[in-house]
């Protein structure tokens, strides 16, 4: 007997139509929901999955080399703050920290530039000091722009007597260069610490002080640490910056 035939009649005279049965299998929820999970496995691996999915223009450094980059904040002032000691001073490329008066100097003349361990160049002649100021308005050295002319008591205290007499070092400043001290004896010139201030032309240098006197503008003398006063655009100066080092 064909059970087949007679049963696809008798749907048939019930109206119901036979679906093949592989289109119900592939179309079950079951089937569906399992698929899924699968290419979510595929593409989104889970945390504790061996494969990590990191593009190939990131790069990663072991912990152990991170570890090994890691440096004390007192190991980074100790090698930014290098600063080398030489008598009352203190150095760094083209400044100088004088630490009993607190004040930072340019260690080369105006017209001259640091390069490697000395000066450069020749140091530039001003007939007036006036115009020297009006100049530092944008003026620039070493990240620091307050530098300024100093005052002659300030100048003073550069003028190293190599021979003792009457001291090693003048520090009186004095407002009329009638009262200044020079240096005596067997002296060395220029009479400033050549060491520290390398290159010093042995002339006179401007100070930003006026003779009480006389409104005649001061200079230190650094052929014999004397002070002389001088009238602007008679007499020519160098001239040597500072600025307060606190």
């Amino acid at each position: 007997m064909n059970f087949s035939s007679s049963s696809n009649q008798n749907q048939k005279s019930m109206g119901i139509q036979a679906k093949p049965m592989v289109s119900t299998i592939s179309w079950s929820p079951w089937l569906m929901c399992a698929l899924g999970c699968c290419y979510f496995l595929y593409y989104f691996p889970m945390e504790n999955s061996s494969y990590t999915a990191i593009p190939s223009y990131i790069t990663t450094a072991p912990a152990q080399t991170v570890r090994s980059l890691s440096v004390k904040k007192s190991d980074l002032v100790s090698k930014a703050d290098n600063w080398q000691t030489i008598g009352r001073y203190q150095v760094k490329r083209g400044l100088v920290k004088d630490t009993q008066t607190n004040l930072m100097w340019m260690r080369c003349s105006l017209g001259q530039n640091w390069r490697g361990s000395t000066c450069y160049g020749d140091a530039e002649k001003y007939l007036s000091s006036k115009s020297i100021e009006n100049d530092l308005k944008n003026f620039s050295y070493e990240s620091y722009s307050d530098w300024r002319l100093p005052i002659i008591q300030e100048l003073k205290t550069l003028v190293y007597c190599s021979s003792g007499k009457p001291k090693i070092w003048i520090t009186k400043g004095v407002e009329h260069y009638f009262e200044f001290e020079d240096c005596d004896g067997d002296y060395v010139e220029p009479t400033i610490m050549s060491v520290v201030f390398p290159k010093t032309p042995s002339d006179e240098f401007w100070s930003s002080s006026h003779d009480v006197y006389s409104s005649s503008v001061l200079q230190v003398d650094f052929s014999d640490g004397g002070i002389n006063g001088n009238f602007p655009y008679h007499n020519f100066g160098a001239v040597r910056l500072v600025r307060s080092s606190n």
